[in-house]
C-alpha cells in the first residue's frame, strides 16, 4: 500500500497522492452526484494513475472515510486538550470544529454521505471515553457501547439538523440547546 520509509513514516509522495485524491473527489462532488463519479474521474482530476489510487484506497468511500478520519483525529486532539474534560466544553469544541468545516459538511450532506461521519465519530467517542478513564468491561462495557451510541447520535443529529437549517446557530447556542435536551 503506502510506501513506508525506514523511520516508519509514510513517504511524503504517498501522503501527497492521498491528499490529491481526496481533493479531487471533493471537487468532483461539487460538480456531480457522488454515485456518478468514477475512479477514473478522480484519477484524471488528480493527474494520477488508477494504480496510484488503488495503492492507497479500494473505493471512493475509503477516500471519504480517510478524510473524515483525519478530521476526526484533529477533533480528538482538540478535545484531549480540554482541561478539565467537561461534557459541555467537549460539545462546544465539537460544534466549533465542525463550524470551521461547514462547507465540507454541507457537501457531504448534499451527497447523502453524512452517515460516514457518524460512523467515524462513534469510533472516536469510544477513544475519548477510554482516554478519560472510562474503561468499561462486562456489563459496564454494554452500558458504554450504548451510552457512546446515544451521545454520538445526539451530536450527529444536532449537526445534521444544524446543517439542514443553514448553520444559523453559533456553537455556544447549540451547546445550550444540547444542555436543555439532556
Amino acid at each position: 500500500m503506502c510506501v513506508i520509509m525506514q523511520t516508519g513514516q509514510i513517504h511524503p509522495a504517498a501522503i501527497r497522492s492521498k491528499n490529491l485524491i481526496v481533493e479531487s473527489l471533493l471537487n468532483l462532488m461539487e460538480e456531480a452526484p457522488y454515485s456518478k463519479i468514477t475512479i477514473k474521474n478522480i484519477t484524471d482530476r488528480a493527474v494520477l494513475t488508477r494504480r496510484t489510487f488503488y495503492a492507497h484506497f479500494e473505493t471512493k468511500e475509503d477516500v471519504i472515510n480517510y478524510h473524515l478520519s483525519q478530521l476526526n483525529s484533529q477533533l480528538l486532539t482538540i478535545i484531549l486538550e480540554i482541561q478539565p474534560p467537561k461534557q459541555r466544553l467537549i460539545a462546544l469544541a465539537y460544534f466549533e470544529f465542525w463550524m470551521n468545516h461547514i462547507k465540507l459538511l454541507t457537501l457531504i450532506r448534499r451527497q447523502q454521505l453524512l452517515p460516514l461521519l457518524f460512523d467515524n465519530f462513534e469510533i472516536q467517542i469510544k477513544e475519548i471515553r477510554s482516554i478519560f478513564g472510562c474503561q468499561l468491561t462486562g456489563k459496564n462495557e454494554q452500558y458504554g457501547d450504548y451510552s457512546s451510541a446515544v451521545f454520538t447520535g445526539i451530536l450527529w443529529n444536532m449537526l445534521d439538523k444544524w446543517i439542514a437549517n443553514g448553520a444559523k446557530e453559533t456553537p455556544l447556542e447549540l451547546v445550550q440547546i444540547l444542555i436543555k435536551i439532556t
